[in-house]
């Protein structure tokens, strides 16, 4: 298994919780430049990520993304919805995340709704949308 995470400090954490079970690489997006030595996987999955993100960035991300999916393999995508963003994030809204995957060969394949497992969070309004979204067999 391989984890991608640009926070040494988040990566070292990993490592001494999971030891050698996971692979942690030191990349990020947009571009993913790292990650595209490796793969394609069968699953990739981005978790309380895709709001870091600006639409320009997410536009410059989903193609990396779609080469490091396998043909048939799946991308699940978690958009975190935050009434009052200010720390860094940015609206993301799935009917945009929907439209970019599909210029990049993916389906929609289960759409989700979610509120937050987080208490606070929950109670100040944060929801998700969780995306599946399978990339298209090659003919």
């Amino acid at each position: 298994m391989l984890a991608v995470e640009p926070v040494q400090a988040f990566r070292e954490a990993g490592i001494a919780l999971h030891g050698d079970r996971i692979e942690w690489l030191d990349d990020q997006l947009p571009e993913l430049s790292k990650l595209q030595q490796h793969g394609p996987f069968d699953l990739v999955m981005l978790c309380a990520v895709w709001h870091h993100l600006d639409t320009a960035g997410r536009a410059r991300a989903i193609p990396g993304l779609a080469q490091a999916t396998a043909p048939g393999g799946q991308l699940i995508l978690s958009l975190r919805h935050d009434p009052t963003p200010d720390r860094g994030t940015f609206p993301a809204p799935p009917e945009e995340a929907i439209e970019l995957a599909s210029a990049a060969g993916f389906d929609l394949t289960r759409r989700a709704e979610t509120e937050s497992v987080h208490p606070v969070s929950r109670a100040n309004g944060v929801s998700w949308t969780w995306l599946v979204l399978t990339k298209a067999e090659r003919p």
